[in-house]
């Protein structure tokens, strides 16, 4: 839990001052159609940066599949909705370390009030689904990004399922 709560402070202090490389500029432009990238440039820094990470979490196990690339990029674009501010992220954190069992219940609703943050943590997998279609994407991208935070599969049955779990373990190493 303490090592979970130090690298999540790690990472609130390092999205205060990171910007996009012209490297990273250049692997949005491969993975992402401009309407898709669009998209992505509505998401905040600190989820562009997250998302950069996570692609290149999945590329350095010789991934490639345009699909999981493209996912890797965008699985939290829903957070785009609704601004998901980086007290909000300290919030959800904490409360999923420190009282798990009530999140869940927490995430229902509206995106107002003091439940704001966990309502945008709970559904914005829903709402990027929403976002990659408006904006043209595959049905595949967006049911990998509707997906991303579900519990994954002991034995993945299509290739969606193994690309999702890639997927998964990528955004958990970031």
């Amino acid at each position: 839990q303490h090592m979970k709560i130090t690298y999540r402070a790690s990472q609130f202090f390092l999205a205060l001052f990171a910007k996009l490389t012209p490297e990273d500029k250049l692997l949005i432009k491969k993975y992402l159609s401009p309407s898709l990238m669009e998209a992505f440039h509505q998401m905040n820094r600190s989820d562009q940066l997250h998302g950069i990470r996570v692609l290149r979490s999945v590329c350095a196990n010789g991934e490639a599949h345009p699909t999981l690339c493209a996912a890797a990029l965008l699985h939290d674009v829903g957070k785009s909705r609704h601004p998901f501010h980086l007290w909000d992220r300290v919030l959800v954190v904490l409360g999923t370390t420190l009282i798990p069992n009530v999140i869940e219940r927490w995430g229902n609703g509206e995106p107002q009030g003091w439940r704001r943050a966990f309502v945008i943590a709970a559904q914005h997998p829903r709402w990027g689904a929403e976002i990659i279609r408006a904006a043209g994407g595959s049905k595949e991208l967006a049911a990998m990004v509707s997906r991303h935070q579900e519990n994954p599969r002991s034995h993945p049955k299509t290739k969606i399922d193994a690309m999702l779990r890639r997927l998964q373990e990528a955004d958990g190493e970031n």
